[in-house]
């Protein structure tokens, strides 16, 4: 895998189909995958690429990672409304999804309810479904509500490996 990864190092994407070409199975439990979700924002972006790439390919998304574009790991509900409290679930990969430069350039810090509430309809729900929180709760206020049922469709695509 090592390999693989370190062939191409200038990418702008994870090679996850690369990776699964190499290897018949990528087994992993109930364990790895809650930790794969407690992840921090540094070290998220293969995550996020390996669940868009499997969520897309298993009919669990509709967005499609472009080889030609640069993708930036986002918070979805920005890391400024989290300032002052110790919990650091909102630096974990069940709040930060893939945009691509110019998009998250658009968004800025600005609370996801309201950023999706500023964007044509056909956008909107685009958005909501390719990022995995259709029929979540998209204000801060509900965020321990948005963070359990976004960890649970993250599972569901975990599955999928």
């Amino acid at each position: 895998i090592r390999d693989i990864i370190h062939k191409e190092p200038k990418k702008a994407y994870f090679p996850y189909e690369e990776i699964e070409q190499e290897y018949d199975e990528l087994k992993i439990t109930e364990d790895d995958k809650d930790k794969l979700l407690l992840v921090r924002k540094s070290n998220a972006f293969p995550i996020l690429n390996i669940i868009y790439s499997l969520g897309r390919r298993n009919g669990l998304s509709n967005m499609k990672l472009e080889k030609d574009k640069v993708y930036d790991v986002d918070h979805m509900h920005p890391k400024i409304a989290f300032e002052n409290q110790s919990d650091m679930t909102y630096d974990t990969v069940v709040n930060l999804e893939l945009l691509d430069s110019e998009t998250n350039r658009s968004k800025n810090k600005q609370p996801l309810d309201k950023w999706l509430n500023g964007v044509e309809e056909a956008t909107k729900n685009l958005i909501i479904d390719s990022h995995y929180i259709k029929d979540l709760p998209l204000g801060i206020e509900k965020f321990d509500e948005f963070v359990k049922g976004r960890k649970l469709l993250l599972k569901a695509v975990l599955d999928k490996l």
